[in-house]
């Protein structure tokens, strides 16, 4: 008796059983998935009738996977054919905006036919496409013409206004729509967006989307900003003006050519020194914290940060803030730390305040290295004469920061030097002395030892 049925060779067979039950498993998967509408917090959700989308919150409030299901929904409506998503970096949007737990592919992946992480290129079912770009390069937007734009974290783009325009002009096909998921700064940009008349703001904080979040993040993190000008903006997405009698403007950081490229960069694995300019002397500068955090007495209270920056000048007098190393450390890993910055930058010098503990920088760094220079510098009086002439160098424009350097600016852009009881902060105490290090500025009240060259 014959047989008219024709057996498939077995891998062919295994193929089509492996495809069935994929196509199986994504489809669960979809009809397993909850509605976003359903459960998204109404903040959370594009409000009507706007071409920008500005959504403040603070960290971890829920911004990328509200960003990324609205863009789902566009996708699958076919109102989006190029997307243009815009990070800090291009990492950024790799890693965050597309590969992140809340990012594209994690609510669209399904959506996907080709995704192209090397080249920075996502192509959607049904032809939308998407594109990386990184708030470091601006001139790669040139050409890119998008019905969306998603733009993460604007504030902390390198170029942000420049990139900001460079988008919109390309944002001009079909029915236009751009979405802003950022955590707010005092930035013109920023206060431009929201001032715009085709523009709505939604926002939220970090209290909103606790059920999500890690327990261990409020028990450190949250419990440390909570009340603090800081934390207004990181947790609660405030945008915090100026605080009357500060020596800095936020303007003085938004000027063409201020921010220069990160001058520690990491190449195969490894943190390099690359300057972005001739430097002709290079100082670490230290505001020591004399306690070890790790035997503290009150457990419940902050220990104090050390403050560490590293600085440079040019020929022309210009000065360069390298990096802001600035943390919680006992005194035997700051003096490590200064001691590898001072090997890694080829640096001149250690500067140290030596009001508190001075023998002691001398000791710690003595017992690591023996060949590091270490000035010491004393206080004598109050540290608004001290900071003034250093914020002038930056109301010249003679100041360069190389790199983000979120921390340093914040602090520079609420301490209230006229109150003689506001306490100066770390970061901004060791970038005071850099300067001065350097000698850029001179300020009365301030002894500079002789240098102290370490012996073993």
């Amino acid at each position: 008796m014959s047989n008219n049925l024709t057996m498939k060779p077995s891998s062919d067979f295994l193929n089509e059983l492996l495809s069935a039950e994929a196509e199986r498993r994504g489809l669960l998967r979809r009809e397993s998935r909850p509605k976003w509408r359903t459960i998204a917090r109404p903040e959370q959700l594009r409000p009507i009738d706007c071409v920008h989308w500005l959504y403040l919150a603070g960290r971890g409030a829920g911004k990328t996977r509200s960003a990324a299901e609205r863009l789902r929904e566009r996708i699958e409506s076919g109102a989006a054919r190029y997307i243009a998503l815009i990070g800090p970096t291009f990492a950024d949007v790799r890693d965050i905006m597309v590969e992140g737990e809340s990012g594209l592919q994690a609510v669209a992946g399904d959506l996907f036919e080709t995704y192209n992480r090397s080249m920075g290129e996502i192509r959607f079912k049904g032809g939308c496409r998407a594109r990386f770009f990184s708030g470091e390069d601006y001139d790669a937007l040139r050409g890119w013409q998008s019905t969306d734009v998603w733009g993460d974290e604007l504030c902390a783009w390198r170029y942000p206004q420049q990139t900001f325009d460079m988008a919109m002009f390309g944002l001009r096909l079909g029915d236009p729509e751009a979405i802003w998921t950022t955590t707010p700064r005092n930035l013109k940009v920023l206060k431009d967006l929201i001032a715009a008349p085709n523009t709505k703001v939604t926002r939220s904080s970090t209290f909103a989307n606790r059920e999500n979040l890690a327990p261990a993040f409020f028990a450190s993190i949250v419990r440390k900003y909570e009340g603090t000008r800081l934390g207004r903006q990181e947790l609660e997405g405030a945008v915090l003006e100026d605080v009357e009698g500060a020596l800095w403007e936020a303007a003085w950081f938004e000027r063409e050519g201020f921010r220069q490229p990160s001058a520690f960069v990491r190449e195969k694995g490894t943190v390099v020194f690359r300057p972005p300019a001739p430097i002709v002397k290079i100082v670490v500068a230290l505001d020591p914290s004399v306690s070890d955090p790790e035997k503290r007495r009150d457990p419940n209270k902050e220990p104090d940060a050390c403050g560490i920056c590293v600085a440079g000048t040019d020929e022309s007098g210009n000065g360069y803030v390298l990096g802001d190393f600035s943390k919680v450390l006992s005194p035997a890993k700051w003096a490590r730390l200064c001691v590898k910055l001072f090997d890694m930058t080829k640096a001149n010098c250690v500067i140290a305040e030596a009001n508190q503990g001075g023998e002691l920088i001398r000791e710690v760094i003595r017992g690591i290295a023996s060949n590091v220079p270490i000035t010491l510098v004393h206080a004598a009086n109050a540290k608004r004469p001290r900071a003034e002439p250093v914020a002038t160098l930056y109301e010249q424009g003679r100041v360069h920061h190389c790199g983000p350097m979120n921390a340093l600016e914040e602090q520079q852009t609420s301490w209230d030097a006229s109150d003689s009881n506001s306490k100066s902060p770390n970061n901004v105490d060791a970038l005071v002395w850099a300067f001065h290090g350097l000698g850029l500025c001179v300020a009365t009240g301030t002894r500079i030892s002789q240098r102290v060259r370490a012996k073993g």
